[in-house]
């Protein structure tokens, strides 16, 4: 429940109102596509709690192709908001294999 696949008409890197902080974004190769990864956090917004996240996003066609870790899932809401949770170094290795295993149409 920590991973999200969306695909998108609007380009989740651009800054709206609502939406997450990113830190850093950076050009990679994955499963052979041009893909932006970028790293940040989102906020209390919306009801979420603070946490970082790890975002894979491959454009094709005029669609985006949204790979997400969330250090704790969406759906909790019982965790200390006070802290930006962080993304532990298993689920990162799990989000990597995943990302690499992708098959884009």
């Amino acid at each position: 429940n920590k991973i999200t696949v969306e695909v998108m008409t609007v380009d989740p890197t651009m800054p709206r109102g609502d939406g997450a902080v990113i830190e850093n974004t950076s050009a990679i190769q994955i499963s052979g596509y041009p893909a932006k990864l970028l790293t940040g956090y989102i906020g209390s917004v919306g009801g979420y709690m603070p946490q970082q996240f790890k975002q894979l996003v491959v454009e094709r066609n005029g669609n985006y192709f949204v790979l997400t870790l969330y250090a704790l899932g969406l759906r909790v809401t019982d965790s200390d908001i006070s802290q930006i949770a962080q993304l532990m170094p298993e689920d990162i290795a799990l989000f990597d294999e995943i990302a690499e295993s992708m098959q884009i149409p």
